[in-house]
């Protein structure tokens, strides 16, 4: 997604960071059986993957 929507600018590169934070927490959970999330970040990366789902079809509807 970066090299062909962000580093174009396409979409925002807070939207690139923020889909790579969630990748991240998602690699920890599935390896690591002892990683928790707290609510808080948890919250935040729904909130975030709701926006990255509006901007997708936004984009797609153009």
């Amino acid at each position: 997604m970066g090299e062909h929507f962000i580093k174009t600018n396409v979409f925002p590169k807070e939207m690139g960071r923020e889909l790579n934070r969630a990748f991240d927490k998602r690699q920890l959970s599935d390896y690591y059986h002892t990683f928790i999330i707290d609510k808080k970040e948890a919250e935040e990366l729904l909130i975030s993957g709701i926006e990255f789902v509006d901007n997708i079809n936004e984009y797609l509807l153009r």
